[in-house]
């Protein structure tokens, strides 16, 4: 967005050297307008307003055998000599959602299991799966 401000800025600096000053002023009002549209929030709000509609993902459609896969979001190494590598605070968000779906599973009488993927990709010595 900085980038097409600048080229509005820089055709309106151009415009304004070849001597089309009202144009150069339009060209210079639309960028800074654009400048406060996306800075103060109008704009990304729009843009972000249908992105999720509920904040609840429900799932009815349980069959016999299910499995429910919760992807790893990274581990980290807590301070302190004894500290183990734990989640990462951007993982609870789907480990909560994961049991959550579970025990929705549960409740529906199939037989549901949670598949965790993960790796060691900082090298603290467990895996995100182990976590």
């Amino acid at each position: 967005m900085l980038a097409l401000v600048c080229v509005l800025f820089g055709f309106a600096w151009l415009i304004d050297r070849r001597g089309l000053r009202r144009l150069s002023r339009v060209l210079g009002l639309t960028s800074l307008l654009l400048v406060f549209a996306v800075g103060c929030g109008p704009l990304p709000s729009w843009m972000l307003q249908r992105l999720q509609h509920t904040g609840v993902n429900d799932f009815n459609a349980w069959g016999g055998r299910n499995v429910i896969v919760l992807l790893g979001a990274g581990t980290v190494r807590p301070e302190g000599r004894d500290a183990v590598a734990e989640a990462n605070m951007f993982a609870y968000g789907r480990i909560v959602e994961s049991a959550r779906l579970y025990q929705q599973c549960r409740h529906s009488g199939g037989d549901c299991k949670i598949e965790i993927s993960g790796g060691d990709a900082r090298g603290l010595g467990l895996s995100e799966a182990v976590v």
